[in-house]
């Protein structure tokens, strides 16, 4: 047997570690709390209306950096309300299962060995 790696394996692996960036990715947007700093922004908002009344421009300015921020926290809350994202999860899930038994029948017979078990001694 030479120490060459089967070629399936390599591709199997290769696999594995895409969908398993995949359902990172989605596990951090799953993660996320952009409903508590929305409440937090809005909050904040409120104290600098307090702080610079009737000072428009001003208050323009510092709105600004705001409502950018709040564009990204409603395409986070609208994509983790998004339920093909669930599917696309739990998708995922199940084949990269798949793919990690096949890998570990490949590797059985054509890569890695079963470390030899140590015999008891009685």
């Amino acid at each position: 047997m030479t120490d060459r790696i089967h070629p399936t394996i390599v591709v199997l692996r290769k696999e594995i570690r895409r969908m398993e960036h995949r359902i990172a990715q989605i596990d951090a947007i799953h993660e996320q709390r952009p409903v508590s700093r929305l409440l937090e922004m809005r909050q904040e908002v409120r104290e600098l209306l307090g702080k610079h009344e009737g000072d428009h421009v001003k208050i323009g300015e510092l709105l600004t950096p705001y409502v950018a921020e709040e564009k990204q926290l409603n395409k986070t809350i609208d994509a983790q309300a998004d339920m093909k994202l669930y599917d696309e999860l739990f998708q995922l899930q199940i084949d990269r299962d798949s793919l990690a038994s096949d890998l570990f029948i490949y590797e059985m017979r054509h890569g890695k060995r079963r470390e030899p078990r140590e015999k008891e001694t009685s």
